[in-house]
């Protein structure tokens, strides 16, 4: 199985300032904040431009945004070349980011997240089984939350192309935290480094992102989840993307 990572992606300034330009997707362009846990934003840079800015196209009015798409272009061009296909082929389908909020647990003893937890996901109060979350048996306490109640792959009504999945772990102080995947010869599991990213092909899988109250909002745990799909054009414009395989919406230089 071809899985790609790379560490120390960002210099310290743009990892900052891409974390500073999120905040407003997460206030302004928000797709869903769980219950106040994890939050989900929607598209944040996709066939329409960047979203909550007057860019349709690359490159875009925030340099940081720029930096980022190009050197995550370049990670996917060399997964590419890992797995025997055409750079060129790799194009950009979507990019999104999700973080994990402390906001419902603030004035709260950490001993007693469980409980809101518990009332928050309408779990037993005498139950670990709780399907988003993870839980460290040696300490007893809940650790880590996935960003998804199960295994999933990517799918799409109109991109019937084999997708690619870019996992970056722009902000995570604890390391034991990451990717698990499931490979079809058991799992994965992929720890996510802060200021690096995970490439794999679209197989089931879920992010996991650490619960530390010593980190509360001043750091919490925030990926970007960058998209790709492999686009080769097939014979006499058989179907496959759209009605007739055309050329991609977005494309990036």
């Amino acid at each position: 199985m071809e899985f790609y990572s790379k560490s120390d992606l960002f210099s310290e300034d743009i990892r900052f300032e891409l974390l500073q330009k999120l905040e407003r997707h997460f206030e302004y362009n928000l797709y869903d904040a769980d219950n106040g846990i994890l939050q989900l934003t929607e598209s944040i840079i996709d066939c329409h431009g960047l979203a909550l800015s007057p860019s349709s196209y690359f490159p875009y009015v925030d340099r940081c945004w720029n930096i980022f798409v190009l050197k995550i272009r370049d990670c996917i061009h060399e997964y590419a070349e890992q797995i025997g296909v055409n750079p060129s082929s790799m194009i950009p389908f979507s990019c999104y980011a999700e973080r994990l909020s402390y906001s419902m647990f603030e004035g709260i003893d950490p001993k007693e997240w469980k409980h809101t937890i518990w009332r928050r996901t309408y779990k037993a109060a005498d139950s670990y089984d709780l399907k988003d979350w993870t839980v460290n048996k040696d300490i007893g306490m809940i650790t880590g939350y996935k960003n998804r109640g199960e295994l999933q792959v990517l799918k799409d009504k109109l991109v019937k192309c084999p997708f690619i999945r870019t996992v970056v772990y722009l902000q995570n102080k604890d390391q034991s935290y990451g990717t698990h995947i499931e490979t079809g010869e058991g799992p994965y599991r992929h720890t996510g480094m802060e200021n690096s990213l995970l490439i794999y092909p679209n197989l089931p899988s879920y992010n996991v992102l650490s619960h530390n109250p010593e980190h509360m909002d001043k750091s919490p745990p925030t990926n970007i989840i960058f998209d790709w799909y492999i686009w080769d054009v097939p014979p006499n414009g058989a179907k496959g993307f759209g009605q007739k395989l055309r050329s991609p919406d977005w494309v990036l230089p």
